[in-house]
């Protein structure tokens, strides 16, 4: 159980560092200088109103990636913490309610991150260029890597605590 679980989380860790790719902000350098001038075109009060709320996104998107490699480190940490101390499960059981609770914590803020990197979205794209409407339209929702890393990755690591709490229970 404990190696598979390792495994898992070695996978999380490597999925989570590509989605990275160098670069945690979806809006690139080319991006700006090349659809700047598009927005430029519109009218000075909408591309300033994109701008903003672009700039808003791309902070959101950041702190999402920051909490996300530190939920997934901690986690990782106190999964480790499970090995250690294999003979005492007051122990063990200790460590994993407390990787519950914080999986827990990552759900709701990686959540309530999304609700407002999608609001955001929402609110911008009368003003965003067409040519990146449709790069946001490619993928359908689920998959895309936002929806991945705040709801999907915190509910399976969620029951993974829940199953390890049950396992050292049971046996």
């Amino acid at each position: 159980m404990v190696e598979l679980s390792a495994c898992f989380y070695a996978i999380i860790i490597v999925a989570w560092q590509t989605r990275l790719g160098g670069n945690a902000s979806y809006w690139t350098e080319k991006e700006k200088g090349k659809n700047m001038d598009k927005i430029n075109d519109k009218n000075a009060a909408n591309a300033q109103k994109y701008k903003l709320l672009r700039d808003r996104w791309d902070k959101e998107d950041s702190l999402l990636i920051s909490r996300t490699g530190i939920f997934l480190t901690t986690n990782s940490i106190l999964f480790a913490a499970l090995g250690f101390q294999e003979r005492n499960p007051g122990f063990q059981v200790v460590v994993a309610v407390i990787g519950l609770l914080l999986s827990i914590l990552w759900l709701t803020t990686s959540w309530h991150t999304f609700n407002v990197i999608k609001k955001l979205y929402r609110m911008s794209k009368d003003d965003m260029p067409y040519e990146l409407v449709e790069i946001y339209h490619i993928k359908p929702i689920l998959f895309r890597p936002n929806s991945v890393f705040t709801k999907i990755i915190p509910l399976l690591i969620i029951f993974g605590w829940i199953a390890i709490i049950l396992w050292i229970l049971v046996s």
